[in-house]
């Protein structure tokens, strides 16, 4: 079953750093995707997030490579952290629940297309 995502998409540093922290949350088909400029093991946290989500990273070629499914909002300090198991180029963060609805798993590919660079609203 093919299923089309609406993304927000950052790459600058401190719209990384800031991601959805401090929403209320992600509505239907909607997420925030995380474009590196190199492969590597990102980590995520759920620092000041208020809402689980499911995090998926994808490499170069669009492939799952780990999936992490509802990701609670971290409580208290020190947040747990969260890295996938090989390198990675891009991240998508989605509703908690959206992997298992659509059955996506390490292996499996996401197509990442159409992509409309905007800056964050602060």
């Amino acid at each position: 079953m093919d299923v089309c995502v609406n993304v927000e998409v950052v790459s600058g540093k401190k719209d990384m750093e800031r991601g959805l922290q401090g929403r209320q949350g992600l509505g239907h088909n909607r997420g925030m995707l995380f474009v590196f400029d190199h492969d590597d093991r990102y980590r995520f946290w759920m620092k000041d997030m208020k809402f689980p989500i499911d995090i998926i990273w994808l490499d170069r070629q669009d492939r799952i490579v780990a999936v992490v499914e509802n990701v609670p909002p971290c409580a208290a300090d020190p947040c747990p952290v969260y890295m996938p198991p090989a390198k990675a180029r891009y991240v998508l963060e989605v509703s908690a629940g959206f992997s298992r609805a659509h059955d996506l798993k390490p292996g499996g590919r996401v197509i990442v297309k159409g992509i409309r660079w905007t800056k964050l609203r602060a």
